[in-house]
Formats: C-alpha cells, sequence, structure tokens
C-alpha cells in the first residue's frame, strides 16, 4: 500500500523549520565566533595598551632612580661644599680674631714692658714678656681687668732679676680670655655664630 500525504504543506513546513534551524545554528556559530573574535582582539589591545603603559612606567621609574641619584650626587656636592664654606668662614673668624687681639693688645701694654711670646687656644691668650718694674706689672694688670673684651686675667708667674740687654728686668706670663662677640667687626661676628650654631 502506498503512502499518500495528505498535508503536504506540513513536510515543507518542517523543511522549512528545519532549514531556518540550520541557519539560525549556523548564524549563532558565525556570530558567536565574530563576537569571541573581537573580544579576543578587544582584549589583546588591551593588554597591548597595558604592557605600554608597564613599559612607559618602567622607563619613568628608571629616569626617577637616575634623577635621585643624580639628586644625591648633588646633594654630596652642597653638603661638602658648605663643610668647605664653614672651613673657610672659621678661618675668616680666626683670623680676624688674631688680627683683633694684636690690635688691642698694644693699647692694654704700658710703655716699658715687653712682650716675648704669645699663645692662643681658642679664645685664651697668654703672654710672656718682661718688664722694667712692678709698677708697670700693675698698671697692665689694671688696664687688662678694665677692658670689656677682656676676662679671666690671670699673672702666673713674677720672676725678678731677669737680664736682658744688659739691664734687669721682670719675667712674667699673663693669661686672659677674650670675648669675640665684642672684640669682632659685625661681619666676623656672623661667621662666628655659624661656628657656634
Amino acid at each position: 500500500m502506498s503512502v499518500i500525504n495528505l498535508l503536504p504543506w506540513r513536510e515543507q513546513q518542517r523543511r522549512h523549520h528545519r532549514q531556518r534551524f540550520v541557519i539560525l545554528i549556523i548564524t549563532a556559530v558565525l556570530g558567536g565566533y565574530f563576537i569571541s573574535t573581537l573580544a579576543l582582539h578587544h582584549f589583546e589591545s588591551e593588554v597591548a595598551i597595558q604592557n605600554q603603559r608597564v613599559v612607559y612606567l618602567q622607563k619613568a621609574i628608571t629616569e626617577q632612580r637616575l634623577r635621585m641619584n643624580q639628586l644625591s650626587d648633588v646633594t654630596t656636592q652642597y653638603e661638602n661644599l658648605l663643610q668647605r664654606l664653614e672651613l673657610v668662614q672659621t678661618l675668616q673668624a680666626e683670623r680676624g680674631k688674631t688680627t683683633a687681639v694684636m690690635n688691642l693688645i698694644p693699647a692694654l701694654i704700658p710703655q716699658g714692658v715687653y712682650i716675648d711670646k704669645i699663645r692662643m687656644r681658642g679664645q685664651r691668650f697668654k703672654l710672656f714678656g718682661i718688664s722694667e718694674n712692678t709698677a708697670l706689672l700693675a698698671e697692665m694688670l689694671e688696664r687688662f681687668e678694665q677692658e670689656p673684651t677682656v676676662s679671666y686675667v690671670e699673672i702666673h708667674s713674677i720672676v725678678h732679676g731677669r737680664q736682658r740687654f744688659d739691664k734687669s728686668y721682670q719675667a712674667f706670663e699673663l693669661s686672659f680670655q677674650v670675648s669675640l662677640s665684642t672684640l669682632l667687626p659685625p661681619a666676623l661676628k656672623i661667621f662666628q655664630s655659624k661656628e657656634v650654631g
């Protein structure tokens, strides 16, 4: 017995549904492939951009480290220059101190008193010399004690009868301290205050 299809439109509709289903599956697969390709391309692009940023940051970090090393070198040079400047200022203050004391001493020494040697240790000075008589030593001691820039005046020894130049003198040792803040000129006081600070 032969099969007769009384409803041929159903067969056509099934074929049509199958074709549509196959087309939809192919479209979905192609669409998925296309979307995944686009997503992959996008992610690869993002990774490339991030890699570029990482390279840029590494380069910037390297440059900053180089700058920091250069800054460290410059800081070391600056500190060395400051030390040299402080040394120069100290020497300048010492030179000024010595000059100021050498200018002060003749005003405090009466005629008839002679200085053989001067020793200096910081702000402390020691004079070695001879005097024609005791009265001149007393006058010199009084002048030193009345001088506002001089303090801690002490006579350590007086030796009578020292022969010099076919004459008898009195040998003495006198020590004193100088106040640099009142003795030095203003410019040298700045150097001295920096040295102390």
